[in-house]
Order: structure tokens, then sequence, then C-alpha cells
């Protein structure tokens, strides 16, 4: 099986951990199309915040989403600076393995 590993801050790795998150956003770009939409998607995301480490199973990855419909609200500042389009990939997480 294929794994993705996302990079996370540790507010965003805590809400994963807590269940309170279940849709990652990267931005739409090369890099992640290449990794989470070519022939081979994964089927599971590895989330690092310093030594920590978290695996989810992935349902569902969406391109071309509006992260704000995404997420039934604005995007933070943070989030602005990540996701500068109006683009994402969505990656919806599944249970923790």
């Amino acid at each position: 099986m294929k794994i993705a590993v996302f990079r996370v801050r540790r507010e965003y790795f805590d809400q994963i951990l807590a269940d309170t998150k279940n849709v990652e956003l990267r931005k739409d770009s090369p890099f992640w199309r290449k990794r989470l939409l070519g022939p081979y998607p994964p089927h599971i995301a590895l989330f690092l915040c310093g030594s920590k480490k978290l695996y989810r199973r992935i349902t569902e990855i969406r391109a071309d989403q509006d992260p704000e419909a995404v997420l039934g609200r604005p995007l933070s500042a943070q989030g602005k600076k990540d996701i500068p389009t109006k683009q994402c990939i969505a990656i919806y997480l599944g249970s923790k393995l």
C-alpha cells in the first residue's frame, strides 16, 4: 500500500489525533497532484509533527476543490498562506491505524 506523508503543525496534528479534523487540504500543485492523484493513489496518510507519527486511512481524494466549501468556513490566516488559490486537493481521512 502506498503511503502519503504530510508534515503538519502541532495544532492540526492534535486535531487529527482527537478525530476532530477529518480532512487534510493541500495546495493544488504539480507536486501534490503527482503524489496524490497519480496512477497509484495512496491508501494511508502518515502525519508527522516533530518526532510524533500518526497513521490514518485515506477514504477519498478529491481535486479541484474550493477549500472554504470543503471546510464550511473561511480559511484561517495560515490557511490562506498555505493555500493561496481557490482550488485545493482534499484528502478525506478514515480510521486510525
